[in-house]
């Protein structure tokens, strides 16, 4: 659940967290983040905010060693990432979801030895 000091913090606040959360590698904090400013976002935000929040929960599973979520969720996040701008809030989307499908493609190989993502590894936007 998220938390309820994040419900009185600005949208700016959020995304800047967001953006720093990523950075430190910090894939729950970023999706906590990502999922208020989620909630608050108009339509047209929706859809790249839900794949940049669905990439963040594919990393935390993959560095967890839950490699069916991980899956799962690099997919939906392809998905969104794919849908939205290729550029959107001064990231480079296009470039972002090039570099997250290289990544995660060893999830999609079948028979692949799967190990839990070092957080060094994964990309970032």
């Amino acid at each position: 659940m998220t938390d309820p000091g994040l419900k009185s913090a600005t949208d700016a606040w959020l995304w800047q967290s967001a953006l720093a959360a990523f950075a430190a590698r910090d894939w729950f904090e970023v999706h906590e983040l990502l999922e208020e400013l989620w909630r608050r976002a108009p339509e047209p935000e929706k859809t790249p905010l839900q794949g940049l929040l669905q990439a963040a929960v594919c990393l935390y599973h993959w560095g967890n060693g839950n490699f069916a979520g991980a899956r799962i969720l690099a997919a939906e996040a392809a998905d969104k990432l794919a849908r939205s701008p290729a550029h959107w809030r001064g990231l480079d989307l296009a470039g972002y979801l090039q570099r997250f499908r290289a990544a995660v493609a060893p999830l999609h190989q079948p028979g692949a030895r799967l190990k839990p993502l070092r957080p060094q590894d994964a990309p970032l936007p």
